[in-house]
């Protein structure tokens, strides 16, 4: 079995990973790979805002600066072609809501810090680090504020598994 988690996104040839992937395995050997969920308004909104919060806090790299994320792998369509060509049978694709919960925006910034979105933070020279949490903060309280003063995010996710095709599955049963 290979598995990805949430990081076939972040490979420079994701249906090339797949595919090679793929001849590795034994015959009925499964690929399973995890990625986001399409977001609704309220995360798109969250994400932009938590960007423009933080972007002025940061070093400029021309790299990542460039970067746009259109939500694209996200979409059931984007990972449906990561297994186009891949020579993989039978994907599954199974949907699921996570619900994280932060009890503190110090919490949110620490989780951050231990995810890809570390990236932005990491960013962040130490001097400017007070206002950049100050900044995240007022973002929090805007979009993920619970009633009891923690704040809470449903995060969607998906998980896609396919199988390389075993020799008795291309074979046409004989009649008895």
């Amino acid at each position: 079995m290979v598995t990805a988690s949430f990081m076939v996104f972040l490979l420079p040839d994701p249906p090339a990973a797949v595919a090679r992937w793929a001849t590795l395995l034994r015959p009925g050997g499964r690929v399973a790979v995890s990625t986001f969920a399409e977001l609704d308004d309220a995360g798109l909104a969250f994400y932009r805002d938590r960007s423009a919060a933080l972007r002025p806090f940061q070093t400029p790299d021309p790299e990542m600066d460039r970067e746009t994320s259109d939500g694209s792998t996200m979409s059931r369509g984007w990972v449906e072609a990561l297994f186009g060509d891949s020579g993989l049978v039978d994907v599954t694709m199974t949907e699921m809501a996570v619900r994280s919960v932060y009890p503190t925006a110090d919490a949110y910034w620490d989780w951050m810090l231990s995810a890809g979105s570390r990236r932005q933070l990491e960013r962040i020279p130490p001097d400017r680090e007070p206002e950049a949490r100050a900044a995240l903060a007022d973002v929090l309280d805007r979009h993920l504020r619970q009633p009891d003063g923690g704040y809470a995010k449903e995060s969607g996710m998906r998980i896609t598994v396919a199988r390389t095709p075993s020799p008795d599955s291309r074979r046409v049963p004989r009649a008895r």
